[in-house]
């Protein structure tokens, strides 16, 4: 549960699930990624679990670019969400992510 992940220039694609996903208490750093077309998210955020995500290309993905929910947070910054189909960045529960500087275009719902 505090796991703390270091991803950097990763392509992650054509998943049956989400590309990263973090749980419980984790935590991690995520940079110049590539994820794209996963059935559910790009990147999933949830439980009380917290990360920086800075300069990743998020895109085509089937439900969600980003996905922050239940009491998580997040940094998102200079990351670019493009063709997710329901929403391009979602946010559901008590859930408190910073967004700054990203560029999001062609989403579902927005």
């Amino acid at each position: 549960d505090d796991a703390e992940p270091v991803f950097v220039g990763n392509t992650v694609s054509d998943g049956e699930g989400s590309g990263f996903v973090l749980l419980g208490r984790a935590s991690g750093v995520f940079e110049g990624n590539v994820i794209s077309r996963q059935l559910c998210a790009g990147i999933g955020v949830s439980g009380a679990s917290s990360g920086f995500f800075d300069g990743n290309s998020i895109k085509e993905n089937q439900r969600y670019g980003v996905w922050v929910q239940d009491t998580a947070s997040g940094w998102f910054q200079n990351n670019v969400i493009t063709k997710n189909g329901h929403a391009g960045f979602a946010v559901s529960g008590e859930a408190q992510p910073v967004v700054v500087g990203n560029a999001m275009s062609g989403a579902g719902v927005g």
